[in-house]
C-alpha cells in the first residue's frame, strides 16, 4: 500500500503519468508453467486504478509475453500501450513513440478476449470446435488479431482483386490485389494493411477470415498509396480429409482488406475455380483421424504411424461422466454395407465400437468388441490387432458414426 501511495503522490504532481505493468517472463506464462488465470495481478489492477484516478491523463504500458483480459481496466486509462520483452532498446523505443517522436505501428498477432469463460478446457486444443481465436471465436473480444493504432487516421478507398495464371516468376495461379490507401490524418505514419479472405461455400467449416497477407508501409500525412499484393491460390487450400491431401475448392470468395480481423474497410468477391470433393469412399482404408466432426476423443500416438483415435479415459482432465466419445464421417458413397473392419486396441481397459448411422441415436448397425492386454495410455505399451464384425446397413450409409465406449482405440478402418 505504501507503494502505490507514492505513485498516486506522483502522478498527482505530474502533468502525464505511465504506470507499466505486466509479467516476467521467468515467472509465469513459459514452458511447462501455466499461468494461473487470464487477469494482471490484483496488487497491478489496484495499482493502475489509482494512479487513474488521481490523474486521469495516465497512460497503461502492459510489458507481457500473452494477452491479458484487463476487463475493469479497459477504458480509465487515456490510452494502452501494449509491448513485448523486446530487448535492451526497449526503453527507448517506449519513449520514442509516448513522446511522439515515432508513430507507433504495431498489430496484434494474437486475440485478446474478454475474459476466461469465452476459452475451453486448458488442455482442449480444438480450435475449430471450440471457435478459438480470430478464424473461427464468433462472440465479442476485447482487442481482436490484428489490432493497432497509430497517430494518424487512414482510410481504404478501393480493393481490385483478379486472377493470374503462373508466369515466369510464379510456378502456380495467383490473386492479384490492389489496395489503395489514403493517410487522411496530419502527420506521416505506417499503416499495416492486412487482407483476409472468406469462403462462402465449403464442404467442411471454414475460417470466417484467413488471414492471406499483410504489409506495413508508410504513408505521408494527405495521402493516398496503392498497395499491390500477390497471393498463391493455394492459401485457399484445406485438407481434405476424404483423399487425405490439400485441396482448392471451386467457391466463391470475398477477399477483404482492413486495419485488424474486424475493422475490414474494403472487400471483393471472386470466383475460384477447383474441385468439388467427392463423396467419402469408406469401402477404402479411411484413417480414424481424418473425421468430419468429433466430441470426447483425444488423437495419440500410434507406433504403427500416424495417429489414433482413442475415448477420453477416466484419469485425464478432459473426462466427462456424461459423454459420449464419438466420430463422424459425412457425404459418404457406400451401399449394401455388411461389415466393418478395423485396426484396434484396448487403452487400459476393454472397450468397444458402435457403429451408428444418421447420428448418436441413429440406427445401430453393429457393435465391434475390442479387447486385448490393455498398456498404458501414451500408446507405447499397447497391442494392435485387425478386428471384424458384421453390419445391418439394407440402405446407404450418409453419415456414419463411431462411438467409443471403454478403453477403445481405433487407428483405421473401411466398411465391407
Amino acid at each position: 500500500m505504501e507503494a502505490i501511495q507514492q505513485a498516486v503522490e506522483a502522478a498527482r504532481s505530474s502533468q502525464t503519468s505511465v504506470v507499466v505493468v505486466g509479467n516476467s517472463p521467468y515467472i509465469n506464462g513459459k514452458e511447462e508453467i501455466d499461468r494461473p488465470s487470464l487477469l494482471l495481478p490484483p496488487s497491478q489492477v489496484e495499482l493502475v486504478k489509482a494512479v487513474c484516478e488521481a490523474n486521469p491523463n495516465t497512460v497503461v504500458v502492459i510489458m507481457g509475453s500473452y494477452p491479458f483480459a484487463l476487463q475493469e481496466l479497459k477504458g480509465i486509462a487515456r490510452a494502452i500501450v501494449y509491448m513485448t520483452h523486446a530487448g535492451q532498446e526497449l526503453g527507448n523505443a517506449l519513449a520514442d513513440v509516448l513522446l511522439g517522436y515515432y508513430a507507433p505501428a504495431g498489430r496484434l498477432n494474437m486475440t485478446w478476449y474478454e475474459d476466461e469463460s469465452q476459452l475451453p478446457d486448458i488442455m482442449d486444443y480444438d480450435i475449430i470446435q471450440n471457435g478459438m481465436t480470430y478464424m473461427y471465436h464468433e462472440g465479442p473480444v476485447q482487442y481482436a488479431f490484428g489490432h493497432g493504432l497509430t497517430y494518424s487516421e487512414f482510410e481504404y478507398e478501393a480493393i481490385r482483386v483478379s486472377r493470374s495464371a503462373p508466369s515466369e516468376s510464379t510456378t502456380t495461379d495467383q490473386l492479384k490485389i490492389e489496395v489503395e490507401v489514403h493517410n487522411t490524418g496530419e502527420r506521416d505514419s505506417d499503416e499495416v494493411v492486412q487482407i483476409y479472405g472468406s469462403s462462402y461455400t465449403s464442404r467442411v467449416k471454414r475460417a470466417q477470415k484467413q488471414l492471406l497477407a499483410f504489409r506495413r508501409v508508410h504513408v505521408k500525412a494527405g495521402t493516398r498509396v496503392t498497395i499491390n499484393f500477390e497471393v498463391p491460390v493455394q492459401k485457399l487450400a484445406l485438407w481434405d480429409v476424404t483423399r487425405d491431401r490439400y485441396c482448392v475448392e471451386t467457391a466463391t470468395w470475398a477477399i477483404l482488406a482492413g486495419r485488424s480481423s474486424t475493422d475490414i474497410r474494403q472487400s471483393a468477391d471472386i470466383e475460384i475455380e477447383g474441385e468439388t470433393i467427392p463423396d467419402r469412399p469408406l469401402h477404402l482404408l479411411t484413417f480414424a483421424e481424418n473425421y468430419d466432426a468429433c466430441v470426447g476423443v483425444l488423437l495419440d500416438e500410434c507406433l504403427e504411424g500416424r495417429s489414433a483415435v482413442r475415448a477420453i479415459t477416466r484419469e485425464e482432465p478432459l473426462y466427462r461422466e456424461e459423454q459420449l466419445s464419438w466420430i463422424a464421417f459425412n457425404h459418404n458413397a457406400v451401399q449394401e454395407v455388411q461389415g466393418f473392419e478395423a485396426r484396434v486396441a484396448a487403452f487400459g481397459e476393454e472397450g468397444r465400437l458402435e457403429i451408428r448411422s444418421g447420428g448418436l441415436e441413429g440406427e445401430l448397425l453393429g457393435v465391434c468388441e475390442v479387447s486385448g492386454p490393455g498398456g498404458s495410455v501414451n500408446g507405447k505399451d499397447i497391442k494392435w490387432t485387425t478386428v471384424q464384425c458384421s453390419l445391418e446397413a439394407p440402405h446407404k450409409v450418409n453419415e456414419l458414426y463411431i462411438i467409443f465406449k471403454g478403453g477403445s482405440a481405433l487407428r483405421h478402418f473401411r466398411l465391407l
